[in-house]
């Protein structure tokens, strides 16, 4: 892995976007991915519709971390459980168990970092193989997350 080949520059609303028909109104604008992290990280910024639960999965290759921007999240940790607000900033390593859902009545935003970078080709599977209006199939929404390392939790 070597140094980006390019700065990267966003303005508000700028980046990738992925909108897995599955998660309903959430909303994933990738900011950096792994390619232009030369694999070192991934960088989202979120939109977590009210009442949104997010499966607990667990990530085998790569921690994941959060940064809540606006509104309250709950999340679990390991076997933590607690609401995290604004400025609140949680780091999940790698192997270990977790998932969140936004408990208020307007949406709530976040980045998430992954690392090392990758996460978002799982975003563009769930996209590919959910196109707007095809039925949830939870067996290819887990086969694509255990291609890319993660794993559900009953």
């Amino acid at each position: 892995m070597g140094n980006p080949a390019e700065s990267i520059v966003l303005a508000p609303g700028e980046g990738t976007e992925y909108h897995p028909s599955f998660l309903g109104a959430y909303r994933t604008v990738f900011k950096a991915d792994t390619h232009t992290t030369s694999g070192h990280y991934t960088l989202s910024d979120d939109t977590v519709p009210a009442g949104r639960p997010i499966a607990r999965h667990i990530h085998l290759t790569r921690e994941e971390s959060f940064y809540v921007l606006s509104g309250v999240l709950d999340f679990h940790v390991g076997e933590r459980i607690g609401h995290a607000s604004a400025g609140s900033f949680l780091q999940v390593p790698r192997g270990t168990a977790h998932g969140f859902s936004n408990p208020g009545d307007q949406p709530a935003r976040m980045l998430a970092i992954w690392s090392p970078g990758g996460f978002e080709d799982c975003f563009a599977d769930w996209v590919a193989a959910f196109p707007e209006g095809t039925p949830v199939d939870m067996a290819t929404i887990i086969a694509i997350w255990k291609k890319h390392d993660t794993v559900p939790v009953p």
